[in-house]
């Protein structure tokens, strides 16, 4: 197999108690870590059940908007 997919990366403890922008700053880091191709944005573990929806919609931003390029 010459590909290979990466998952995951982002801070359980930054999505449960950071600010939409601590989320935002580390989704961008760990999808330029993962490289153009091959990545996927995901929880390094799991979502806490008390992570606010606006630090979710901040990981998603990211991803769907590619603001990390």
């Amino acid at each position: 197999m010459d590909r290979v997919g990466l998952m995951g990366g982002l801070g359980t403890d930054t999505l449960d108690s950071g600010t939409p922008a601590d989320v935002r700053a580390e989704a961008i880091q760990k999808c330029r870590e993962g490289g153009p191709h091959g990545y996927i944005l995901a929880a390094g573990c799991d979502v806490p059940p008390n992570t606010p929806m606006k630090n979710l919609r901040a990981m998603t931003d990211v991803a769907v908007e590619s603001q990390w390029k």
